[in-house]
């Protein structure tokens, strides 16, 4: 059957609306704003419900297939679409051009390109596509993504293909101020695994079986030209410890007496136009700096926060060898939390323990050396010649804490749906509704529930090394719940239902705060 993008959409927009609380960055509960019972409400209460339990979300997808494997084979789809499940309007095909010999163009118009591959052995896979962003639009590349005519999991219905921008040279008014340098979209080829739109869940995977499957992409309208899909895993990344021994079996040798300083604001490539140098004057370590004028002495901030984000710099070394890095930064975002960002040199992450760094919390400029956990900084290997450095914005280890408080959230959910089937969500405080005899469990699920949110918070001050704001947080909902436990009648009594709803959607929103990482770099 062919579906078109638009009647994709309008599915999709129809699930996510229902589903909007219980998956990650989704900021209402499955409430009702009025305080008032009426049929049509307890109604729409039974049609949520009903919907809860048929949610599909990437949370629940991949944990249906924690025992499945990740084959090796690494499968080119022919990109020759297969007309009968492909609206034929919306793609077209290229040759020599942009670089490419030849591939197709997508996106001209909405609708649904369809392709045949077939999967050598069942397991869990990852897409890549290797396409070009054309500069004629700088809107959003989303991607409905389908596996057999059929969306897998709501976040596939919005996988994002960045862009590449390039600021110009800072320049100065008649003051001397400087003056915010302009974004130009650069047109490059890029190899990109899927992944959705708010980057949470880092690069995608789809499982398939063994045989021919249909993959199909369901394009919003914005065109791009698109030389190659690919399923298969990620490259492999070698440890710190193989990476430096590979190096050194290859005569790799220290540098002596190099230093280079690259300031942060005169960075070479971003992956958003909003993200521009920034001014901070509030400390004189930040270079350069001037009481005087405006200077834009920083790159990152508030706007450097959504995972996904990255940001280049280049970096010219005269002589092979191993390097140091040193990263000077201020991350006063996330109190008690952390920051997290992936290195990539020259595109590629040198070794795993690059591919999560953290950057602690403090209000203060602070030098971060590159090191391992024992303290000693890692030797980066690097040629003569100019690399490019990348810090790419991830979920790093909170992705634990949102899998936690996403949890906690879903199982909620479900409680007080169950709870107000009987007492609505305006529950007569005279009345008697029996909750221990209609919910035997009740008392005891909202403790399971609330020793799950302690057990984060604790886990949280023993990486961090003190409670902040956060860990605490979560301490306070957990005894909102073991209040409700101790005495379940009580739930009708006082607006302490309406107070568990407000807490539910106080986790939901903290579930988008933490997804958001700003980070400041000198």
């Amino acid at each position: 059957m062919k579906v078109s993008g638009k009647r994709l959409m309008r599915v999709l927009a129809l699930i996510l609306i229902l589903i909007l609380a219980v998956d990650t960055f989704h900021s209402a509960a499955p409430v009702q704003a009025e305080n008032t019972q009426s049929a049509d409400q307890v109604q729409t209460d039974q049609n949520t419900s009903a919907a809860y339990s048929d949610r599909i979300s990437y949370y629940y997808y991949i944990r249906q297939y924690t025992d499945a494997i990740k084959p090796k084979e690494e499968i080119s789809v022919n990109l020759k679409p297969a007309a009968e499940y492909s609206d034929m309007a919306c793609v077209s095909t290229y040759t020599d051009q942009e670089g490419s010999k030849g591939g197709l163009r997508i996106g001209d118009e909405n609708g649904t390109v369809t392709f045949r591959v077939d999967i050598p052995e069942s397991g869990l896979y990852n897409i890549a596509l290797t396409y070009l962003a054309l500069t004629d639009s700088s809107a959003d590349i989303l991607l409905g993504v389908m596996i057999d005519e059929e969306l897998p999991y709501a976040e596939a219905s919005s996988c994002l293909l960045g862009r590449t921008f390039q600021n110009g040279e800072i320049r100065q008014d008649e003051n001397g101020d400087d003056l915010r340098p302009i974004a130009t979209q650069l047109q490059v080829w890029r190899t990109q695994y899927l992944s959705d739109l708010s980057g949470v869940n880092g690069e995608l995977y789809f499982y398939f079986e063994k045989g021919e499957h249909l993959i199909s992409l369901v394009s919003e309208g914005v065109p791009f030209l698109l030389e190659n899909i690919t399923v298969g895993q990620q490259p492999y990344i070698l440890s710190y410890k193989d990476y430096v021994s590979l190096h050194k079996q290859q005569g790799t040798v220290n540098t002596e007496g190099i230093i280079r300083i690259v300031q942060a604001e005169n960075f070479s490539s971003q992956s958003n136009s909003t993200l521009w140098p920034v001014q901070d004057k509030t400390s004189p370590l930040t270079e350069p700096f001037d009481y005087n004028t405006i200077k834009l002495n920083t790159a990152g901030g508030s706007q450097w926060k959504t995972p996904g984000q990255w940001i280049s710099w280049e970096i010219e070394v005269p002589e092979d060898g191993f390097y140091q890095i040193g990263i000077k930064y201020r991350q006063n975002y996330l109190e008690g939390l952390y920051s997290s960002r992936r290195l990539l040199i020259d595109g590629e992450v040198p070794f795993t323990e690059l591919e999560n760094i953290r950057f602690e919390y403090d209000s203060q400029w602070q030098m971060k050396v590159l090191e391992s956990e024992s303290g000693r900084p890692y030797s980066i290997y690097l040629t003569a010649g100019t690399h490019t450095l990348t810090l790419e914005n991830v979920m790093g280890d909170l992705s634990t804490t949102l899998d936690v408080v996403q949890t906690v959230i879903s199982n909620l959910n479900e409680l007080y749906l169950s709870v107000i089937m009987v007492t609505s969500s305006d529950p007569d405080p005279y009345r008697d509704y029996y909750l221990g005899k209609n919910f035997p469990e009740l008392s005891n699920q909202l403790i399971e529930n609330a020793n799950l949110l302690f057990e984060e918070a604790n886990r949280l001050i023993e990486e961090v090394g003190e409670k902040g704001s956060e860990s605490a947080f979560l301490e306070d909902i957990a005894y909102n719940l073991i209040t409700y436990a101790e005495n379940i009648e009580d739930l009708t009594y006082k607006g302490r239902i309406s107070n568990l709803r407000t807490d539910i959607t106080s986790l939901s929103n903290k579930v988008s705060e933490l997804g958001e990482q700003a980070l400041d770099i000198d």
